[in-house]
């Protein structure tokens, strides 16, 4: 027999990756299976730790990336400038680094290679974290040259071929599973296989899922740092049979802006990491983002927000808005912030003035608002100016232009609007000064910023500044207007760019504006929501508005904000949207007009719950039907539940059957699990690990929430209320069981009755007792009796 002495000898290989692979193999062909995974848990095989091998030359060669599972060939790509493009060949080695380096909190190593050109040099920079189950790249161009160099792109990561990207067991593209994210608010979040299309653009990263590979591997790729510059996933694909993959570029954008003589720009770090679990690798992958940018989580109190705008609209006025004071007064709802939404300055955006349909002006109705007991807030749109305002007339230098020296033009509402170069000097200033004036002269708190697409959306624009990306300016006005509001207050980013506001929102918007109608082309609209709950790490998502009024005609006659034409099923639908979010809530109605039972559908999401919800079935091609909620009570006496909310979102019946296997216990101790279903108050019964709970016909556009808790069998238990789509997680603040009663209390602002639910042992293991009792409005403590028979339900 021959034997590799260098393996042999090496007792470091019978620890490495190689060998472990080899013995696994052979295991599995002799025995079945390998010992060490017989006895594992599903959930214990999602968390196992998926670790590389890295092979990175000192050379133009590709980096090689592998595991038992995926090998990935990361080619050499030349930086776009306006010079000659380089061949691999010209570009000459000089130095290799290998140092330890932390990123993003995790420990790792660097290995730094510097290559260059007769006018550039660049740096390829590859880092691997000591578990070795993580890998980020990313390139850095320093300028040698005696001239300046415009700079187009550069390409941290190039899959060129069908060998670059390889997944064991799984040969036809055709049969991936791609999650891809999209930069814009009103970009569609979704699953994709490459058959349907060739091409897609990926902002900040994709999941692919080959569905036949060993392992239930789950690739992620995407971009860590998110400031600077723009940066995209370009995705291609050959429509051959089987389908193969033509490239993956990681492109970052610098928008041909200048480097000098000396000068130096860095691309994003581009992140790999490869997990069984999908919603466990989005996590990890949005605290990587977190941890990198320094980014806090977001605190738990997320604002509930009263929004003018999907009724009126632009015709929203003191008329109306008296009429909504006036409502309030009479009946007092407990939200956080009335936002007067786009209104009050049309026409004459740029100049921060209130138009004639405002005649007390916006000072006198911040004012109104805080009398009420309410946080005023305030809509605008920081970086559009009107063709007939003030500010275009006195500082026409300050506008937005393109190569050719015409101004850049962004179409808001059928009109189009100018758009500020926060590159020009004084521009920033004057954006500090405006808002400084609506939060400390005004007295507003709370900012929602609108189209703030405007500054980077077109790649032609030239700024003033030659060396500042586009991204660069965005930002730069953002930060201004941070100061301008100062620290405390609360701006919530609406059509911006979410990397690039990082740091300085403090919430964002998960998607494109809504109606109060169920159609078809809506159902995107939540699957933007339910794709984008991951970004609760870095700020409080936005799901927009709910709005759930009848009304079958216009209030305003040439728009349909106004209209409410949904059925009581679709309405639960709309309320449970926001739940899921699990970060600002917002809402629009008429007050006048809303009608008590729907009206009182807003107890249910007010407060939020400030837990947003993983897609079960993430990889679902239409949207997700299955969303687990981990509920951390405010009750301190309560262990944590979780809730599973199930919407048939399709025009026709549908049968769910869900097995409680480890994706939805995961974060439960014990055995037996009693589940309460919300919309029909009703205890759906007792189960085990690994039971099928069958939900038999559900109606279209319909929705149920379950309430899922372990219980011990030995000792009472809260299984839900009414009130709160959470089950108790916002409004039971105390919970004591004593020798024969509990002992409770509700803290809820809502003057509505509350039903509490609890469940007592029987005599027998497998029985129990349901007990409920009604709260009154008004009424705090609560008492809940042992019951005096052992009937069981």
């Amino acid at each position: 027999m021959l034997v590799n002495k260098k393996w042999f000898f090496n007792s470091s290989y019978y620890t490495s990756t190689s060998f472990k692979t080899f013995i696994l193999i052979i295991t599995i062909l002799l025995f079945g299976h390998y010992p060490g995974y017989a006895n594992k848990t599903p959930g214990e095989m999602q968390n196992k730790v998926v670790s590389f091998n890295l092979h990175v030359p000192a050379s133009t060669q590709p980096v090689i990336i592998s595991n038992a599972d995926v090998q990935i060939k990361n080619n050499w790509a030349s930086p776009l400038t306006n010079l000659p493009v380089s061949k691999n060949n010209e570009w000459k080695h000089t130095n290799r680094e290998e140092i330890p380096k932390v990123l993003a909190k995790t420990p790792g190593t660097l290995i730094r290679d510097v290559f260059v050109t007769e006018s550039l040099s660049l740096t390829r920079e590859v880092w691997i974290s000591s578990a070795k189950d993580e890998i980020s790249t990313r390139q850095r161009l320093h300028n040698i040259s005696q001239k300046p160099v415009y700079l187009k792109s550069l390409f941290p990561v190039l899959l060129a071929g069908r060998n670059s990207l390889q997944f064991q067991g799984e040969s036809d593209a055709g049969n991936w599973d791609i999650m891809i994210q999209e930069r814009l608010k009103n970009g569609h979040p979704r699953v994709v296989h490459p058959g349907e299309n060739d091409k897609f653009e990926i902002d900040p990263f994709c999941l692919i899922h080959p569905e036949k590979s060993r392992g239930n591997t789950v690739l992620l790729i995407g971009y860590l740092s998110q400031t600077g510059h723009c940066a995209r996933i370009n995705l291609q694909f050959e429509q051959e049979q089987p389908i193969v993959l033509k490239e993956l570029l990681a492109e970052c954008e610098f928008d041909s802006c200048l480097v000098p003589p000396d000068g130096e720009r860095t691309s994003q770090w581009v992140f790999i990491k490869l997990a069984a679990d999908p919603n466990r690798l989005i996590k990890d992958y949005a605290d990587k983002v977190g941890l990198y940018h320094g980014i806090k989580e977001p605190p738990r109190s997320a604002p509930s927000v009263f929004c003018s705008w999907y009724f009126h609209g632009p015709q929203y006025n003191e008329e109306y808005f008296y009429n909504d004071l006036n409502d309030l007064k009479k009946e007092h709802m407990p939200f956080d912030v009335f936002l007067i939404d786009e209104c009050w300055g049309i026409k004459r955006w740029g100049d921060f003035t209130a138009i004639e349909t405002w005649t007390r002006g916006m000072k006198d109705a911040a004012d109104r608002i805080r009398a009420l007991g309410y946080i005023p807030g305030i809509w605008s749109c920081p970086y559009l100016v009107d063709f007939n305002s003030n500010l275009a007339a006195q500082h026409p230098e300050w506008l937005l232009k393109d190569k050719h020296g015409e101004r850049i033009l962004f179409r808001m509402n059928d009109l189009d609007h100018w758009v500020l170069d926060t590159t020009f000097p004084g521009v920033c200033d004057y954006l500090e000064e405006a808002y400084r004036k609506l939060s400390d002269d005004w007295g507003y708190e709370y900012f929602k910023f609108d189209f703030m697409r405007a500054i980077f959306l077109d790649k032609g624009q030239r700024f003033f500044d030659p060396y500042a990306t586009r991204l660069e300016a965005y930002r730069m006005g953002l930060e201004a207007i941070r100061r301008g509001v100062g620290p405390d207050a609360y701006i919530s980013v609406c059509g911006g760019h979410y990397g690039g506001s990082l740091g300085l929102a403090n919430s964002q918007r998960s998607g494109s504006d809504v109606v109060s109608i169920w159609r078809s082309n809506e159902i995107p609209k939540f699957r933007q929501n339910i794709l984008r709950t991951w970004m609760s790490r870095l700020w409080h998502v936005d799901a927009d508005a709910m709005m759930v009024r009848r009304r079958e005609e216009k209030f305003h006659s040439d728009r349909e904000l106004s209209l409410g034409l949904l059925t009581d099923q679709e309405a639960n639908t709309i309320a449970l949207n926001q739940y899921i979010g699990g970060g600002l809530v917002t809402f629009s109605e008429y007050l006048c007009e809303l009608d008590a039972d729907r009206k009182a559908l807003y107890r249910h999401i007010i407060p939020s719950i400030n837990s947003p919800s993983d897609p079960i079935d993430a990889f679902n091609l239409n949207c997700p039907t299955q969303m687990l909620t981990r509920i951390e009570p405010v009750c301190n006496q309560l262990d944590s539940w979780v809730t599973l909310s199930v919407v048939n979102w399709s025009d026709d019946p549908k049968t769910f059957n869900i097995v409680l296997s480890e994706e939805f216990l995961k974060t439960l101790n014990g055995e037996r699990f009693l589940i309460f279903e919300f919309f029909e108050q009703k205890l759906t019964g007792l189960y085990k690990r690994g039971d099928t709970i069958a939900i038999n016909d559900i109606a279209p556009h319909t929705s149920k929430l379950l309430r899922i808790a372990a219980w011990d069998g030995n000792n009472p238990i809260l299984v839900g209320t009414d009130l709160h789509f959470s089950g108790g997680g916002v409004e039971i603040s105390r919970w004591n069981v004593k020798n024969n009663y509990i002992e409770g209390a509700i803290d809820t602002q809502w003057l509505y009755p509350v039903t509490v639910s609890a469940v007592f042992p029987a005599r027998n293991a497998d029985e129990f007792i349901l007990q409920k009792i009604t709260v009154q409005p008004g009424q705090r403590n609560f008492r809940i009796d042992y019951p005096q028979n052992i009937d069981t339900l």
